[in-house]
């Protein structure tokens, strides 16, 4: 039995050691990584990451100043104009018209019995 945990433990040692190698490792609670694959060009690309996220963090910071500024200028709200009234014909003019309008309906259906 203690022989398969020290061959556990092994096994789990070398799997480390060849993940180290291949990938690196990130110290906790730190920026920094300690890698064998990482070239001065991915060096220089993490910087320039690291630059933009500060730069996006201004930016923003900038975008919530000018929105608290804005909730703190004063809007008057002014309807619109009335639209213009609307000419309507006027019927004394015409006769017919006015006769036509005082005329009753004729009814054109019949009723069945």
């Amino acid at each position: 039995m203690t022989l398969l945990a020290l061959l556990l433990i092994g096994i789990v040692g070398a799997s480390a050691f060849l993940l180290l190698q291949s990938c690196g490792l990130r110290l906790p609670f730190t920026d920094r990584v300690l890698s064998v694959c990482e070239t001065a060009e991915d060096l220089k690309t993490r910087d320039d990451l690291a630059a933009a996220l500060d730069d996006s963090r201004a930016l923003e910071d900038r975008i919530a100043w000018l929105e608290r500024r804005l909730a703190t200028v004063p809007c008057k709200a002014t309807p619109p104009d009335p639209p213009p009234p609307r000419q309507t014909r006027n019927p004394n003019r015409n006769p017919k018209a006015r006769l036509r309008a005082l005329r009753p309906m004729r009814s054109t259906a019949t009723i069945s019995r």
